[in-house]
């Protein structure tokens, strides 16, 4: 999908990252937020990885952003923002992180676009 849209997606990581995790979980988890990020982004996305005891994953894009007071709704179950598809990707990603220990915010970059953050500590 991002050869198609001509995106380009960077991952950037500082370290070998090791966990106790349910991989296939969080993979829906990246899959989604992934997937959203290529609906929007309009030439690159980011993936971060920071940290090894406390992981922080930053997903940006550079697409249209966050509609103001959407940051948290996004989040709830059925909730579509424009262009939205079902309402239940980031909703599903939220419990996975939640189970996870976890938690996953999203907010708008200064430069445009969007940041999904996801704090994970060591399980």
């Amino acid at each position: 999908m991002a050869k198609e849209k001509d995106i380009n997606i960077t991952f950037e990581y500082e370290d070998k990252i090791m966990g106790n995790v349910d991989e296939e979980k969080l993979l829906r988890v990246f899959i989604n937020i992934i997937g959203n990020s290529l609906r929007y982004a309009k030439n690159n996305i980011i993936i971060k990885v920071v940290g090894n005891e406390d992981l922080k994953i930053l997903i940006i894009d550079d697409g249209i952003g966050i509609k103001t007071g959407e940051e948290s709704k996004i989040f709830e179950r059925f909730y579509k923002s424009t262009g939205g598809k079902t309402g239940l990707g980031l909703y599903i990603g939220k419990v996975i992180i939640n189970r996870h220990k976890g938690t996953i915010i999203a907010y708008n970059n200064e430069s445009g676009g969007a940041t999904f953050q996801i704090n994970l500590g060591k399980s």
